[in-house]
């Protein structure tokens, strides 16, 4: 697991290998923020 910076979010951030997608959180808010992706970008 990583952590990343976004727009002042920080998120965790997993590689699900088996799917091929990147999947993380946002962790520094009171609201769920979720998100997904098949690269960085």
């Amino acid at each position: 697991m990583k952590n990343m910076t976004l727009d002042g979010y920080v998120a965790t951030i997993e590689l699900d290998e088996e799917a091929g997608l990147f999947h993380g959180e946002a962790i520094n808010t009171r609201d769920v923020l979720t998100f997904q992706g098949r690269n960085v970008d």
